[in-house]
């Protein structure tokens, strides 16, 4: 929470910063040509892909598989879209970054590695105590209660 907060916070700063140098280096108005342009540009770029996702997506779906790799792509697209459409250029360098397939792939594998840790941990957490599960070998207890005497 206190990261998120922190980043409310600190982004505005640093765009801020970062338009006026800048500003200083080209001028106003050659910014904001820049920053429609990048903007235009990205849209543009995002649909393309965008549209190219969609056919994997079709693909996929046609051989039985879900298409869980194109879902993801086209929502790290929609994310690199919207960091686009946004003034700022340190917005505009993350979403540039997201339109690299290299860079959309290494989000993807850690965004999976996330969302497997955190399901396996509340499915663990959220089994009763003698919940025996048939497709996985059986663990031994975290905690044997104590031998008590007959």
């Amino acid at each position: 929470m206190f990261l998120a907060i922190l980043l409310l916070v600190l982004w505005p700063v640093v765009e801020i910063a970062v338009f006026l140098q800048v500003v200083q280096w080209i001028g106003v108005a050659d910014t904001l040509l820049v920053m429609l342009a990048i903007s235009l540009v990205g849209a543009w770029v995002v649909k393309r892909q965008g549209i190219g996702t969609l056919a994997r997506m079709r693909v996929e779906l046609d051989n039985g598989r879900i298409p869980t790799g194109p879902m993801t792509d086209g929502a790290l697209l929609a994310a690199a879209g919207f960091l686009l459409l946004v003034p700022g250029f340190v917005t505009d360098v993350f979403g540039v970054l997201l339109l690299l397939p290299p860079v959309r792939a290494l989000v993807r594998r850690a965004l999976g590695r996330r969302f497997t840790r955190r399901t396996r941990w509340r499915v663990e957490r959220s089994r009763p105590p003698g919940y025996l599960d048939v497709d996985e070998p059986p663990r031994p207890p975290r905690h044997d209660p104590p031998e008590l005497m007959p």
